[in-house]
């Protein structure tokens, strides 16, 4: 599984990330923690180790998201006909400063979902029902790691 996802991370973000491909990159990057936040947002908690000392080092996040959004009623329940679902692709970078000992520890948070155009009834608000991240990537010029899809479902939908 990692051999095919080595060549179309390293074809599709190379040009955008100087990013290392080939023989030097590795998939030393580990992903401990992965959740998604009250507003949607991605979560990844991550390591990884032999990189150089005291440096800063761009991670690069990738993933797909959908999100449903329902109007919700003040007692909490869902007005069922009054939904919408926002998909997207997700890419965020951040850098991170190398520790003495040559690794990086941090956790990396992707932008919540944008709420869609929907216009709910009087005295119900627009809330985000469900999330979904499927094909998630870490990458790093150093390394690279693939995490299993992660979904959060605040509202049960019917």
């Amino acid at each position: 599984m990692r051999k095919l996802i080595r060549p179309t991370l390293c074809g599709t973000v190379v040009a955008a990330a100087s990013l290392a491909c080939g023989p030097e990159a590795r998939a030393a990057l580990e992903v401990a923690a992965g959740s998604i936040g009250p507003d949607g947002a991605l979560l990844l908690e991550f390591r990884e180790p032999d990189v150089p000392a005291r440096r800063s080092i761009r991670y690069i996040v990738m993933s797909r998201m959908t999100a449903v959004y329902v109007c919700v009623t003040s007692s909490g329940g869902a007005v069922p006909a009054m939904r919408a679902t926002v998909s997207r692709h997700v890419l965020e970078v951040r850098p991170f400063d190398s520790n003495p000992a040559g690794a990086v520890e941090g956790t990396i948070m992707t932008a919540a979902p944008d709420a869609p155009p929907l216009a709910c009834p009087v005295n119900t608000a627009l809330t985000i029902a469900a999330v979904r991240y499927d094909d998630i990537s870490v990458v790093s010029r150093h390394g690279w790691a693939a995490v299993s899809p992660i979904s959060w479902e605040p509202i049960p939908l019917p």
